[in-house]
């Protein structure tokens, strides 16, 4: 974790930036859209390939993702959030669904972390 985190006087992972850079993705200016910072912080957790990905997220399909954003809290702490939270069905479920088929794939893994991203208190990294 000291190296991690650049405690010991080493450079730092650049993971260690993803939830506050630029800001965090929970701000309240755009907590609920997907920005390039958004799209940027997911290379500090090694995911490549983001060109199809961002333009889906911020263009295609920018309404639908500020319309599922809008209904998931922003500071709701994980402990506390009833299981209708995530339950299929649910706007976090939805947009989770969503995001994997941004760019074109399966990409689960991105989704998890973009969740992670805009709702970091409620949705935690994964993948």
């Amino acid at each position: 974790m000291r190296r991690y985190f650049g405690r010991d006087g080493s450079q730092p992972y650049t993971g260690n930036w993803f939830e506050r850079f630029a800001g965090g993705g929970d701000q309240s200016n755009d907590a609920n859209v997907v920005t390039e910072a958004d799209g940027l912080a997911l290379n500090f957790l090694s995911i490549t390939d983001l060109a199809h990905v961002a333009v889906d997220v911020t263009t295609v399909y920018r309404d639908q993702i500020r319309e599922l954003l809008e209904q998931i809290p922003v500071d709701l702490p994980m402990h506390e959030a009833p299981w209708t939270h995530y339950a299929p069905g649910s706007p976090a479920y939805r947009l989770w669904e969503l995001f994997k088929h941004c760019g074109g794939k399966n990409r689960w893994v991105t989704a998890n972390k973009l969740l992670a991203r805009k709702r970091p208190h409620l949705l935690l990294i994964g993948g």
